[in-house]
C-alpha cells in the first residue's frame, strides 16, 4: 500500500482514508474499534497513529526489531 500511496502522492490524511477503506474482515473490525477508542479519548487519528497501531497489532515484535 505504501508504494501505491507514494505513486499517487497523497497527503498523510488521505492515506488514512485510503488504507482504512481497503481493510476487510477482522482488520476492518479492528480499525473501527481503534477509531472509536481514539475518538473517545480525543486522540488525533493520523497516518503515524495508524501505522503504530497496525504494526503493534499485526507485525510481530521480533520482526519489528529486525526492521528497525
Amino acid at each position: 500500500m505504501k508504494k501505491i500511496l507514494d505513486v499517487i502522492d497523497c497527503s498523510k490524511d488521505q492515506r488514512v482514508s485510503f488504507v482504512t477503506f481497503m481493510l476487510q474482515g477482522k482488520a476492518e473490525y479492528w480499525w473501527r474499534k481503534i477509531k472509536n477508542n481514539a475518538k473517545a479519548l480525543k486522540e488525533k487519528i493520523n497516518w503515524d497513529y495508524l501505522i503504530q497501531k497496525f504494526n503493534n497489532k499485526y507485525i510481530q515484535e521480533s520482526v519489528r526489531d529486525r526492521l528497525a
